[in-house]
């Protein structure tokens, strides 16, 4: 990890100082043997990625600290965000639909400061990405899940009126496709083939929607003569 982050470390060093400014001006000490403090010094550094850039390793450690201390709003959120700004749009559509059926809402209050900007994520930088998730959701065929991550992060970007008008686009795809699949079923229970009896001498058939039953007359067999024997 030192050699990913060499070239740009003040940064990072500047971001953790600032993390630990809080604790040291309350007179507080960091203990690593208390969950809490080991809690928060895990989502400071995967924090300081994330800032850096490094959004791919930032999505690692979340999900890592996901496995150890629970899926919460807070570390879905940051996982979200790393898979968009690093451009895994498959990703990030999984995550807000994790986020959406465990009733885990990915907030803007669950954000350093309330805002994108608390993450070293610039407008200019939220807007980009927002507009290449819309480009990915309307290319597609409309999936519900993809347009769902469009809202989520318009939301968290600040952009309320765009993120609802997605959020309406989700639910209107979301029923065009149960009714899709409604209709198909029952296109396809109306077309079950049903096998007719066959009759003698005649070939069994299957009906056709629409149409009528037709057979098609096997020729009849010829007794075969049996040779004189000499």
């Amino acid at each position: 990890m030192v050699v990913r982050l060499i070239g740009r470390p003040t940064k990072i060093v500047l971001f953790l100082i600032t993390a630990m400014v809080p604790l040291c001006a309350t007179g507080q000490s960091l203990n690593l043997n208390d969950e809490s403090d080991r809690r928060s010094h895990e989502l400071a550094f995967a924090d300081s990625l994330l800032t850096i850039g490094n959004y791919r390793e930032a999505a690692t450690a979340y999900a890592r600290m996901s496995l150890k201390y629970g899926a919460t709003n807070q570390l879905l959120g940051r996982r979200f965000i790393a898979q968009v700004l690093s451009g895994d749009v498959l990703q990030a559509d999984v995550i807000a639909q994790a986020a959406r059926l465990s009733d885990t809402p990915i907030e803007r209050i669950d954000l350093p400061g309330g805002t994108l900007d608390g993450l070293g994520i610039s407008y200019e930088l939220g807007v980009a990405r927002a507009n290449a998730l819309a480009a990915v959701a309307m290319r597609g065929d409309g999936s519900v899940v993809c347009l769902e991550a469009v809202a989520v992060w318009l939301t968290l970007l600040g952009d309320d009126e765009r993120a609802a008008r997605f959020s309406m686009f989700a639910r209107q795809a979301d029923k065009w496709q149960a009714d899709k699949r409604e209709a198909d079923k029952r296109e396809a229970d109306r077309l079950v083939p049903i096998e007719e009896i066959p009759l003698p001498g005649l070939l069994p058939v299957i009906s056709q929607p629409n149409a009528a039953p037709t057979h098609e007359v096997l020729p009849v067999p010829q007794p075969i003569e049996p040779e004189s024997l000499h």
